[in-house]
């Protein structure tokens, strides 16, 4: 059956429906909380990491591009912003026992002060997400999880179904052959297990990782920036 091509606000292109973590970014209405720039550097993404020097291997939080030492900078800069929601980022929200804790708590604490109303997105690679956590994710509030995992912790995204939670992948899109594999393998098993969705991201190069990208030959195309 043939699926109708759309085009978001933004101008991607998508089919069927956006997630709502997707739809209230286009709309500027979460605020990003960074987790710091740690992370259990993964095979499938560490050797492109696009994160920023200052950022990369710091436990630095900051909520947008303001540095934060707990959860009531969080919660001005929310305020601030008359954000209508959140995503946790990194590095990896999730990437050990410490970092998992807090992120839970801000979690938490975000719900309590703006109300089941104010929509929380996660992104993580996934290695170390269990059906423990993924069921104490769902308990403090998280509305919607995003994947990019390795082959081996395919698996591991079955633990946030039938959480009451949006769950998916996103991963950006790298053109070589490798690659293409694991995107089309990873849609075969998002799509047996009926997963919410799948974002394919533009593949970025920028200062922090073009050194490592033309050691494996890419290049930016004419006209890009």
């Amino acid at each position: 059956m043939k699926r109708r091509i759309k085009y978001s606000e933004g101008g991607s292109k998508f089919i069927g429906k956006l997630p709502i973590g997707c739809k209230m970014c286009m709309r500027g209405e979460k605020m990003v909380l960074f987790m710091g720039g740690l992370c259990e550097l993964p095979i499938q993404c560490s050797w492109y990491c696009p994160v920023s020097k200052e950022r990369k291997n710091s436990e630095q939080i900051f909520a947008d591009e303001i540095k934060i030492n707990n959860i009531d900078g969080a919660i001005k800069e929310a305020k601030l912003i008359k954000a209508k929601g959140c995503s946790f980022t990194g590095g990896d929200p999730l990437r050990d026992q410490k970092s998992t804790e807090e992120t839970i708590s801000y979690l938490k604490r975000l719900k309590q002060v703006f109300t089941d109303k104010f929509h929380i997105h996660l992104y993580t690679c996934g290695k170390n997400f269990t059906r423990t956590l993924a069921l104490a994710l769902a308990e403090a509030g998280l509305d919607e999880i995003r994947f990019h995992p390795a082959r081996e912790d395919f698996h591991r995204i079955q633990y946030a179904l039938d959480l009451g939670m949006k769950v998916g992948a996103e991963v950006p899109v790298i053109p070589d052959q490798q690659n293409e594999k694991y995107i089309f393998d990873l849609i075969e098993y998002l799509d047996s297990i009926n997963v919410d969705f799948v974002n394919l991201n533009e593949f970025e190069m920028n200062d922090p990782n073009f050194r490592a990208l033309k050691k494996k030959g890419f290049e930016l195309e004419d006209g890009t920036i």
